[in-house]
């Protein structure tokens, strides 16, 4: 009963967050944007004191993300030139002024709709409504649009009349503003999971890009007759070859359709290298211009020697009904 008394007591704490997304998956990887900032949260729900700790727990959560983020300062800094370029206040510049590529190749908008709280004896919530979304500055395209609630949930049952003043207790201390705090940084970890992430370019110029490369082959160790195919999204209408270490070079990749390209190789005798990488090389046929990448996720080492044949290290006859013993 004292080990229930105490459960009561420490009752059950969860943040959980409902969501309803929207992804322009194709313009996110089309343009791969590679910097984000965040801007000033607004408020419709008539607690704008909660607008600057949104916004930080946004940064905190989506600084972990592999984007170039703006510094809040930097993009707050940005805000108020514009404003007095225009003679307003930064609550009153249009988005579209904010949604600049001077600032950042995207720009995150959210907006708190709504907040509510519930006391319910032994349980009680924070709810917090959040319009949340990314644009691309340069094409002025939504890349993801969600409407995010967050739920930060406190219960604790009672198993007698004492376990009910003090279920009651630790619903009711849940309700303190630390909590709600609280619960927007855990909601804001949340959204950073579940926000999607372009393509980022695997390497590029200012001509050429080359957005992905993958290696097949059958093992970490290839032994002759092994094939090696390398795909690899790039630039289109590009001349372009690959090497695997020294092994094998200027070996052709063959543009299967426009911008994904092919190379293979079957491994052959005398082909031997402890540690290899693919290399792949792209040539503008316009300017000549050049883009070489190595795929250092994917190394392979290639073994064609054949083993040894095999031989009798030592040997001892054992009974004439046990026959022999043999180490090979």
């Amino acid at each position: 009963m004292a080990i229930l008394a105490l459960l009561a007591l420490a009752g059950c704490h969860t943040v959980s967050i409902n969501a309803d997304p929207f992804v322009n998956q194709a313009a996110m990887n089309d343009r791969s944007p590679h910097s984000i900032a965040i801007l000033p949260t607004t408020d419709a729900s008539g607690h704008p004191q909660l607008r600057a700790p949104m916004r930080k727990a946004l940064y905190s959560a989506l600084a972990a993300l592999p984007f170039d983020d703006r510094e809040l300062s930097t993009v707050d800094d940005f805000i108020a030139r514009k404003a007095v370029q225009r003679n307003c206040t930064p609550d009153q510049l249009p988005q579209e002024l904010l949604t600049d590529a001077a600032l950042a190749d995207c720009v995150v908008y959210t907006e708190i709709t709504n907040v509510s709280r519930l006391f319910l004896l032994v349980y009680s919530h924070y709810r917090i409504d959040l319009n949340f979304l990314i644009a691309d500055t340069r094409t002025r395209h939504v890349l993801y649009r969600n409407r995010f609630i967050f739920h930060d949930r406190a219960a604790a049952p009672p198993f007698d009349v004492v376990g009910l003043l003090g279920s009651s207790a630790f619903a009711l201390w849940h309700l303190r503003p630390e909590e709600l705090q609280q619960a927007m940084d855990d909601g804001a970890r949340k959204i950073a999971a579940v926000v999607p992430l372009p393509r980022f370019d695997a390497a590029s110029t200012p001509n050429l890009r080359l957005t992905d490369v993958q290696v097949q082959a059958p093992r970490d160790l290839l032994r002759e007759g092994d094939s090696v195919s390398v795909r690899v999204e790039a630039t289109p209408n590009c001349r372009s070859t690959f090497a695997l270490g020294r092994v094998a070079r200027d070996l052709p990749l063959v543009e299967v359709s426009p911008g994904h390209y092919l190379g293979t190789y079957i491994v052959r005798a005398g082909d031997n290298t402890p540690y290899a990488m693919a290399e792949v090389q792209f040539r503008s046929a316009a300017d000549n211009e050049a883009l070489t990448y190595t795929d250092t996720r994917h190394p392979f080492a290639i073994d064609t020697q054949p083993p040894p044949r095999a031989r009798v290290s030592r040997g001892r006859r054992l009974d004439a009904d046990s026959g022999m013993y043999l180490d090979l």
